[in-house]
């Protein structure tokens, strides 16, 4: 799985701008993230959903169990609570159901579950139990959509096919920025819509890009 920072780094390599072995320079990253992240969001136009992983911290109150992500996630997957000492708590997630049946739901204490449901904006509201005793960190990781921003470090959960058809995409549309000769621009956008072709095609018998519910 390629991070956003390998991409960028690979399309700049690939159009010329930036030579093998190199990295980019601070502005020509933060040039070709606003282009690939405005073609991530591009790419819902031929059917594709991407996700990113990530990891998000929501300080805990004490006396205080409900909170809101304020991040569109697709999907929530695992969390923990950190205490002062910084020890960490996994936390179990429950459905309403199971949340239904608790019989103190006022009981103190480290919390060990989360419940999680969206709002009307599909941001994700947890509510955790034992009501927190003390103030903790909780940690969650999450799935969102590639087409939002996102750490530059965290891997883009695309298809393997999809990962070159992004790579070359991204070159490709940063050949006017950056004024690269006309052979240069077709070679890379023809393995562009190669690439992009043959992902589709295999698209229709494999359809995994998709798969990610929420919870």
């Amino acid at each position: 799985m390629q991070t956003q920072a390998e991409i960028v780094t690979r399309a700049l390599q690939i159009c010329g701008v930036v030579p093998q072995g190199k990295s980019p320079t601070p502005t020509q990253t933060s040039e070709a993230d606003k282009v690939l992240l405005s073609f991530l969001a591009s790419l819902s136009n031929i059917g594709l959903r991407g996700f990113t992983n990530t990891q998000q911290t929501i300080s805990i109150t004490t006396g205080v169990q409900d909170y809101s992500t304020g991040v569109l996630s697709v999907l929530m997957h695992s969390a923990f609570v950190r205490d002062s000492n910084a020890d960490d708590w996994s936390l179990t997630f429950i459905t309403a159901e199971q949340y239904d049946t608790i019989v103190d739901k006022t009981d103190t204490g480290r919390p060990k579950y989360a419940f999680v449901v969206r709002d009307p904006n599909l941001y994700y509201q947890i509510k955790v139990h034992p009501v927190p005793d003390t103030t903790y960190t909780m940690y969650y990781r999450s799935v969102e959509d590639i087409s939002q921003p996102t750490d530059r470090e965290d891997g883009l959960a695309v298809p393997q096919r999809w990962e070159d058809v992004i790579v070359y995409g991204l070159a490709s549309n940063l050949a006017d920025l950056y004024q690269i000769p006309d052979n240069m621009y077709a070679r890379v956008n023809n393995k562009f819509q190669m690439l992009l072709e043959l992902a589709k095609g295999r698209d229709h018998a494999v359809q995994d890009w998709v798969s990610v519910e929420p919870i």
